[in-house]
């Protein structure tokens, strides 16, 4: 590159943030501007330089050079102004526009000739003449010299040009191509602002412009200026119109209009009216970008996004032939997407690379990547923070898939390799999570997958779990895929089958086929006619001929429209102003209805070296890099580039990315690397198919060779399948290749990678190939390995000819008894992934026979007995302890034995239960001969389980499994730790800890399930998260939400057990959440919803299923009260308990049985109920909670004691209320809520039937807890219970419709009651919100609320009714008030009970009550509130008009409200007198706060100061340009010796005072004082454009205040003081230093400078640098001083600063 001398009278003339724009002279004299980029992207400027040297302005001379080490444009200086400038005094007026705006179209029309496009069109990019009379486009920075550029989706920082004026296409957010009719959007833009002062759209939201100019109309410019004829706004709006079709189609169609208004104007001064463009036809061939004949299909792509936006899960699927438009169609949602801020991302699978799994997921998440790392740091943080949440520690897999994004989160915990379907799980779990964290409400999310058709197996398993993923939302997923190429047995076809089976919820999963069809005749001739501006008639034949020709298909159309123009028999007639062609010369020509003979065309006519070349782009599949060509060809990137210039010219290759400048020169000085793709997979196909079959095996052997020689072995360790994958379809050559070995050991190497991806359909390719190459070369060991890899990828693929071959391999080279274990264990754990549990147990059996191990058909009970004896004869309970001091396994043979059993356990379990206790002995058998091996833990635990249960020492289990929990240290063992975390607790935490403590417990080993990608396990600590939740009982409604996302994961993973168990637990919460008048309904319901898998399960004897089937409905049946119906579900539940191991459940279970006996037996008066003994079901719970007792007595005492109590009462009569109360009390404190509900609502009933005083007590804190839990309808029952202890219990759940009504007015006061408990602390917001829900709910006239103010009881809120409610605080002394009759509120104090008077008028002795007789008072209603004994408020309400206006029901209901609202009355009172200190140390610091920030604004300014205050920080910033001036006395030292101290601090307070003022006059900011010498500055904190022009105004009136204050001085014979000034303007850097003592300060060469201006200044002058003279000069006659020696800086221009100059001043 060029260097060139040195620039004479360089100068700053124009900065941005993307460049700096400097003038100078050069050598010959000729004004000259360099222009420098800031953005770091060099190919702007050898852009513009490119581009402005074909503009008709030759003098321009623009080229690319180095000048002092820095890569600079240069250029010849155009004298003018912008238009900007030029528009800034006022809009044009109707000539002056018109003939200016003829001028621009010549410019653009020039520009267009030349083959190149400006993109960045705008008044700031056009210079103009003072006078308009000549103009010239400049800054060419993001123009291309390539047409129909196709511009990809780019987030808002990284979109090309300037906002306001940018065409809807150049957003990346429609559909659409880039030519010459976008710059013309722009073109339109600019007059608009020439029209009105102003662009169509103004904003500084990106997001909003860029909908504006997508989507809104802008306002006629003749609406804004009314000056403008209105036949303007015609030209100027069809400019900008959205679509580019209906824009004007070329310049000389524009200028026929623009000219026709000139002549017109200058004729009459009108312009009559026209429709504009009627002229207007392009002479070079655009073919129309319209969708035809796609309405439909548009309208369902839109509606379902919509659906996509409101939450909604969507899937379409895009059929069609290639080239029939799939791509194109899905990507009409960009605009759409980008309106509603979301993401639309987007990848294709590749016919050449099968292997790379999760290909097109990769390129979208990829793409992903790359847009956020150009966005700013406060968005990167965000999805930084979200997506390290919502990955839960997995990131480390989407770095792997998309790297760029470790620039973006925080450091990804590393992974455990995992192998198989774990692998395979974990994968996807991580990438659904990751979409997930995408898809939201605030960024929908569209993802296009093209050609899906060639997806390889991982990928479709990754498209299954997608659509099981029912916590994926907001989403909408295109599928493309060629319907030709898809038969019904195609594993893509399969899998679209599979989703819509395993549907769940149609109304969340919305799936949608569209199937595109080639074009009709009509819409082939809609095309043709738009696109050449005819009638329809008058293109006829020619769209008969191109239909017959392409059928139809829009891909082969364009071609074959292309290949006429460019065989010139489709052209444009000049004198008829119109498209022209001979049909019978186009038949003649005979061209091929074959798109490849179209595609090839254009290729065909290339050099042979260039044709090459793009042969080998082609091998490489859909996407390539000139880096990559040049390896393979050995040819410069260069020359490689001109290769491919004509093809990316006319579209067949588009660069990857938005970025590319299109000037090969640009790319070969800087030898940067640029990846392309072909445009269509049927161009690549096309060129491919030029490959002969030698030649393909051949070129893509070559270039995995190329890659082998080239790249290091770090490089190649990168990417092993990319390269393997071209050896594998170069198979041919590779067996007769000289270095087939290091070839064989890539291939292992490949298929190691494929299979850690899950890509095991690559991975046995690979290995299989690699094996064959290596066969003489591989020791039995590897090879054997290789065997068992690749069995499990046959397995996991479901390939039944490749598993007998490995089989038969591994057996075959199977030397030993260890080998052929391990064979069998991948072949039984493969079966049980397989789902086929039978057959993996036949073969384990014969498998372990084979080592000893012996295993019977069926085990009976007698065989489990003595195995559990012989175990506990070697593990006696005194060595528990010493379980992990067990040393570890050596001898391989055991190791692998461990493995087998393992493998086995899963199937044994689902198939042959009774058997499964043996192979756990048998795993503890050999851990104790042989030593620990890794699996040893599940068997420990599993051993830890038949102590429980089977051998009934549940303390011995509870240690055991608790030990195996420690045994997880070792990172070999940590695979099995959600396993063993969930056998902890489901079975054995209750033995001794709180179940309530387990639940956090649940979460952690469903993390470490994800973790080890054991997702079966993952699952089972959810659900058991979910069932001890249920039966604790804490905010049900948060609980049924986790239970739905629990059976939604269940789902997703193909785990049906455990989404049909969860299903039974969400149907239960969901009774429970109904309200009060729909639950007999919803428990009838119940079964109902749950009856497809009921049958399921007593088909197959689903033991675990109907266990919890019965369980838990009984449980819900008995929580309502229907205790019959409870008892027939309960009775059922033994029957399929009896074998299951002892879990809480089914403790819980029995304490739910044992408890609905009781009910049963005290509401039929009766122990027999259809003919079972119910006091023998309540002692049968009784032995159980006394074994449990005496493990864990704090948990089960509670429960044991309530039930002893229980079945005392019914055999002796005798109530032991204080054990009742404290067990109740004691399960709270436990935070069993659900069960303390149950046992108050017992003791309630029990002490009804007691006349105890207390049972409506217990009633009411029994509804208080339902209420808090979410179960209101629970709560509104309990309230609901007959006063009449009479009645029948069986019938107090059902309700007459009258007072079902009731209920439903008292539930709403209740809700708001309680609303009002937890959202009011105040007291008299709280006072008012209740007297007014009493008063809405008991139709009182009258409402007053009195509440007990240390020993005096205060009215302090009063409400009356008179048409709506009017409310007051009083605040009165009891004795003093008129409102309330102090005698009812002594009956009330003295009894403290409810007071319900019918007819206070007549009823005695209150009918002679004073405040009774004057108000004539009938109903009262006074409750009083108590809290701990104590009265702390009444609540009084009175009605004067109706007797009986008040009922019990009301009572009952305010009862519940008054022993609650006592506490809070209490502490409402509280925080009222806290509140009053508070306010009072508040208002003492607040005093104290302003003095320190009055403090903080006197030493700082402003604007930092607030910066400092509210961050506790304040940040250094560059400012670019300052004023700085130091002030100083000259001789300060003589005149101070001739001062005493105090004269001379006096004199400095009183020029240092006149200062301050002066630099706040001016808006200056004070920096400090050294000595005698005084720093400011102007342009800081705030930049401003007018500070020199301040701070000299200051610096004048400083000299001025000095002069007057010497003329006293010199009166008053005192000293005087001269003062000198200096100035200079440049950058700084300005902060505040300091920790204790802040300071303000200013940094920088420009403070150094501004001082040598002050000491280089002379008394009562005022010295400038040259810098600041060039910045005043214009408005200050100024002194040139010549240059002076300046200390460190050489010599500078100085000057004097004289006087304003004036109108008539000439400078001399």
């Amino acid at each position: 590159m060029k260097e060139i001398p040195q620039i004479q009278k360089l100068k700053l003339h124009y900065e941005s943030h993307r460049s700096k724009l400097f003038t100078g002279q050069s050598e010959s004299g000729d004004t000259i501007l360099l222009k420098e980029d800031l953005t770091g992207d060099l190919g702007r400027l050898h852009n513009e330089a490119m581009i402005s040297g074909r503009s008709s302005h030759n003098e321009v001379n623009s080229q690319v050079i180095l000048y002092n080490g820095r890569v600079v444009m240069v250029r010849e200086f155009i004298p003018g102004s912008t238009l900007k400038e030029a528009l800034e005094k006022g809009s044009l007026d109707t000539k002056s526009f018109l003939e200016l705006a003829i001028k621009l179209c010549h410019e653009v029309q020039d520009l267009h000739s030349k083959g190149a496009l400006h993109n960045d069109l705008n008044p700031k990019n056009i210079i103009v003449t003072e006078d308009l009379s000549a103009c010239q486009l400049i800054d060419y920075e993001f123009g291309s010299s390539i047409e129909n550029i196709e511009l990809q989706y780019e987030p808002l920082s990284t979109i090309s040009g300037t906002i306001e004026y940018i065409s809807p296409e150049q957003t990346g957010r429609m559909n659409r191509k880039l030519d010459q009719r976008s710059d013309y959007y722009a073109l339109g833009a600019t007059f608009y602002e020439m029209l009105t002062s102003q662009p169509p759209f103004v904003g500084s939201d990106l997001l909003a412009m860029i909908h504006c100019h997508l989507a809104i109309n802008p306002v006629p410019p003749s609406q804004i200026n009314k000056g403008i004829p209105e036949a303007l706004d015609k030209i100027v709006l069809k400019l900008l119109e959205k679509n580019a079709e209906e824009r004007y189609q070329s310049i000389p169609g524009l200028l026929a209009d623009l000219n026709f208004a000139l002549e017109n104007w200058k004729a009459s001064g009108k312009i009559p009216e026209f429709e504009p463009g009627l002229t207007d036809i392009a002479s070079k061939l655009h073919i129309s970008q319209k969708l035809y004949g796609r309405e439909k299909e548009i309208k369902e792509l839109s509606k379902h996004f919509k659906l996509a936006c409101e939450g909604k899960k969507v899937l379409m699927t895009i059929g069609g032939f290639s080239g029939v438009g799939k791509s194109v169609l899905s990507q009409e949602l960009y605009k759409e997407s980008s309106v509603k801020n979301g993401l639309f991302l987007s990848g294709a699978f590749d016919v050449l690379d099968r292997q790379t799994p999760y290909l097109a997921f990769v390129k979208a998440f990829r793409q992903f990547a790359e847009w956020l790392l150009v966005e700013t740091t406060e968005v990167q943080a965000h999805w930084a923070k979200k997506l390290n949440k919502d990955l839960k520690g997995l990131g480390q897999i989407i770095l792997e898939m998309a790297p760029n994004l470790k620039h973006i989160l925080p450091p990804q915990p590393q992974l455990v390799n995992l192998t198989g379907y774990e692998n395979q799980q974990r994968i996807q779990f991580t990438i659904n999570a990751f979409l997930q964290s995408l898809a939201s409400e605030d960024t929908p999310l569209v993802l296009f997958l093209d050609d899906y058709q060639w997806a390889n197996d991982a990928s479709i398993e990754l498209l299954k779990s997608l659509f099981n993923n029912y916590s994926l939302s907001h989403v909408m997923i295109l599928v493309a895929y060629r319907d030709n190429e898809t038969n019904e047995f195609h594993p893509f076809t399969q899998a679209i089958k599979s989703i819509k089976s395993n549907n769940l919820d149609e109304d969340y999963l919305i799936i949608k086929e569209l199937h595109l069809a080639p074009l009709s005749l009509n819409h082939v001739g809609a095309l043709i006619s738009d696109t050449l501006k005819l009638e329809s008639l008058e293109v006829a034949s020619l769209a008969e001929l191109i239909y017959s020709k392409t059928k139809g298909n829009p891909f082969s159309l364009n071609k074959f429209l292309e290949s006429l123009y460019i065989k010139k028999l489709l052209e444009f007639d000049y004198d008829s102003n119109k498209w022209t062609w001979d049909i019978r010369t186009i038949n003649a020509q005979n061209l091929s209805e074959d798109i490849v003979d179209l595609l090839l065309l254009r290729i065909r006519e290339l050099p042979e070296e260039a044709l090459q070349v793009i042969k080998v782009a082609s091998v490489f599949g859909m996407e390539f890099s000139l880096f990559q060509l040049s390896l393979i060809t050995g040819q410069h990137m260069t020359q490689i580039h001109q290769y491919l210039w004509p093809l990316i010219q006319e579209g067949s290759l588009i660069p990857v990315g938005n970025d590319y400048k299109y000037i090969p020169e640009y790319y070969g000085e800087t030898n940067k690397d640029i990846r392309f793709r072909f445009a269509h997979a049927r161009i690549q196909q096309a060129v491919y198919a030029l490959l002969e079959e030698t030649e393909e095996s051949k070129f893509h052997f070559e270039v995995g060779q190329i890659y082998l020689n080239k790249l290091s072995q770090s490089e190649i360790a990168q990417k092993p399948i990319e390269i393997g994958l071209h050896f594998a379809i170069g198979y041919k050559e590779v067996l007769k290749a000289k270095n087939k070995e290091q070839i064989g050991w890539l291939l292992l190497d490949s298929g190691r990678k494929s299979a850690q991806s899950a890509s095991f359909e690559g991975a046995l390719s690979f290995t299989e190939k690699g094996i064959e190459l290596l066969d003489d070369k591989l020791g039995n060991e590897e090879k054997f390995e290789l065997y068992l890899g690749a069995l499990e990828y046959s397995y996991l693929l479901r390939d039944p000819v490749k598993q007998a071959k490995f089989e038969k391999l591994a057996f075959n080279i199977a030397d030993d008894q260890v080998k052929r274990v391990l064979v069998n264990e991948v072949i039984v754990r493969c079966l049980g992934f397989a789902n086929l549990p039978k057959k993996a147990v036949e073969v384990a059996q014969v498998a372990l026979k084979e080592v000893g191990i012996h295993i019977p058909d069926k085990a009976s009970k007698i065989q489990v007995i003595f195995h559990a004896i012989k175990i506990q004869l070697l593990l006696p309970r005194k060595k528990l302890s010493k379980i992990k001091d067990i040393p570890e396994a050596k001898d391989p043979l055991a190791l692998a034995t461990f493995k087998l059993l393992l493998a086995s356990l899963s199937s044994y379990f689902f198939v042959n239960i009774s058997t499964y206790p043996l192979l756990i002995f048998q795993m503890i058998q050999l851990t104790l001969k042989k030593g620990m091996g890794p699996e040893s833990v599940i068997g420990i635990a599993s051993y830890g389980l038949i102590l429980t249960t089977a051998l009934k020492k549940p303390s011995d289990g509870y240690e055991v499994v608790k030990n195996s929990m420690e045994l997880l240290t070792r990172p070999e063992r940590m695979k099995y730790a959600a396993t063993i975390n969930m056998m902890y607790v489901s079975f054995t935490s209750h033995i001794k800890k709180n179940i309530v403590d387990s639940v956090p417990l649940t979460y952690e080993g469903y993390l470490k399930g994800l973790e080890y990608g054991n997702m079966e396990y993952a699952c089972w600590n959810l659900f058991f998260g979910t069932a001890l939740k249920f039966h604790v009982g804490d905010d049900y409604e948060a609980q049924h939400k986790e239970a739905m996302e629990t059976e939604k994961f269940a789902i997703q993973y193909n785990f049906a057990n455990q989404a049909a168990i969860t299903q039974i637990i969400e149907k239960c919460l969901a009774v429970y959440l109904e309200e009060s008048k729909n639950i007999n309904e919803a428990l009838k319901e119940l079964p109902r919803k749950l009856e497809d898998n009921y049958k399921i399960a007593l088909k197959e004897t689903n033991h675990i299923f109907l266990m919890s089937y019965y369980g838990y409905i009984g449980s819900t049946l008995m929580f309502f009260g229907k205790y019959g119906e409870a008892f027939d579900y309960f009775d059922k539940l033994p029957s399929h308990s009896k074998d299951q191991p002892t879990s809480f459940f089914i403790h819980y279970y029995n304490i739910n049985s044992g408890l609905n006996a009781v009910f049963l037996m005290f509401q039929i008066g009766s122990s027999s109920f259809r003919d079972s003994d119910l006091k023998a079901m309540i002692q049968e719970t009784i032995d159980d909670l006394r074994s449990l007792s005496k493990l864990n007595p704090v948990c089960y005492t509670p429960y044991l004691n309530i039930f002893e109590a229980s079945l005392e009462y019914y055999e002796t009569k005798q109530l032991d209320h204080e054990k009742l109360e404290v067990s109740a009390e004691n399960l709270k404190e436990l935070k069993h809520t659900r069960y303390y509900i149950l046992f108050a609502e017992l003791i309630s009933q029990f002490f009804k039937k007691e006349k105890n005083p207390k049972s409506e007590y217990w009633s009411n804190q029994a509804a208080a807890e339902a209420k808090r839990i979410g179960c209101v309808s629970k709560s509104i029952f309990l309230l609901h219970e007959e006063d009449d202890s009479t009645s029948s219990k069986a019938s107090r759940y059902e309700f007459s419709s009258s007072s079902t009504e009731i209920g439903q007015i008292d539930t709403q006061t209740l809700v708001k009651t309680m609303e009002a408990l937890v959202s009011e602390i105040k007291l008299e917001a709280l006072l008012e919100k209740l007297i007014t829900y009493a008063m809405e709910n008991t139709g009182a006239q009258e409402g007053h609320f009195l509440i007990n103010r240390d020993g005096k009881w205060i009215l302090e809120v009063s409400t009356m009714a008179n048409h709506q409610l009017h409310t007051h605080f009083p605040k009165e002394d009891l004795d003093e008030t008129e409102a309330v009759s102090p005698a009812i509120i002594n009956y009330a104090k003295a009894s403290k009970e409810p007071l319900l008077i019918e007819d206070a008028f007549t009823t005695k002795p209150f009918d002679s009550d004073e405040i009774v007789k004057s108000k004539r008072l009938k109903s009262i209603l006074c409750i009083p509130f108590i809290n701990q004994s104590k009265i702390s408020g009444i609540i009084y309400l009175t009605h004067s008009l109706t007797k009986n206006a008040f009922s019990k029901n009301q009572i009952s209901l305010m009862r519940l409200m008054a022993a609650q609202i006592g506490g809070i009355i209490e502490n409402a009172l509280l925080y009222e007198n806290m509140e009053k200190l508070v306010q009072e140390r508040t208002r003492e610091l607040e005093e104290e706060k302003q003095k320190s920030d009055a403090l903080l604004l006197n030493i700082l300014p402003k604007e930092i100061a607030t910066e400092l205050i509210k961050t506790g920080k304040a940040s250094a910033r560059l400012y670019e340009k300052v004023s700085v001036m130091f002030v100083d006395i000259k001789d300060f030292t003589r005149i101070a010796q001739r001062l005493s101290p105090d004269e001379l601090v006096q004199n400095l307070q009183v020029f240092f005072t006149r200062f301050d003022e002066i630099m706040d006059e001016y808006g200056l900011e004070k920096i400090k004082t050294i000595g005698d010498a005084y720093m400011a500055a102007g342009g800081i904190p705030i930049p401003s454009e007018d500070h020199a022009l301040r701070i000299l105004e200051a610096a004048r009136d400083i000299l001025k205040f000095t002069d007057q204050y010497n003329e006293k001085s010199r009166l008053h014979n005192k000293p005087v003081f001269q003062i000198r000034i200096g100035i200079h303007l440049g950058p700084v850097v300005a902060g505040v230093v300091g920790h204790k003592k802040f300071a303000y300060d200013i940094w920088g060469d420009t403070v150094n400078i501004a001082s040598r201006m002050e000491s280089n200044s002379e008394t009562g002058k005022i010295n400038v640098s040259e810098d600041f003279f060039n910045e005043i000069k214009s408005t200050y006659a100024c002194e040139f001083r010549g240059e002076i020696d300046v200390k460190n800086k050489g010599m500078m221009n100085m000057y004097f600063v004289n006087h304003p100059r004036t109108q008539g001043h000439v400078e001399t």
